[in-house]
């Protein structure tokens, strides 16, 4: 239904968000845990990238939905 660019896109869009959960778990479940600013940055910088995926996807999806108008 989509090309390569699109199922890789949503791919990585899957993979993030998988470690994003995964690094919330470990901030809850391990608040003592050595790294943990490092796993707070981590989680910081994944939950900021998928946010910024949000105005992307009308971008990328656009061309296979050919809707006339797109508010």
């Amino acid at each position: 239904m989509f090309n390569a660019d699109i199922t890789d896109y949503l791919d990585e869009i899957d993979k993030k968000a998988l470690r994003f959960h995964s690094t919330n778990a470990q901030i809850r479940e391990q608040p003592a845990v050595e790294n943990r600013e490092k796993i707070i940055q981590q989680n910081h910088e994944l939950l900021t990238w998928l946010t910024d995926q949000l105005p992307q996807l009308k971008i990328r999806f656009a061309p296979y939905l050919k809707f006339r108008v797109w508010t």
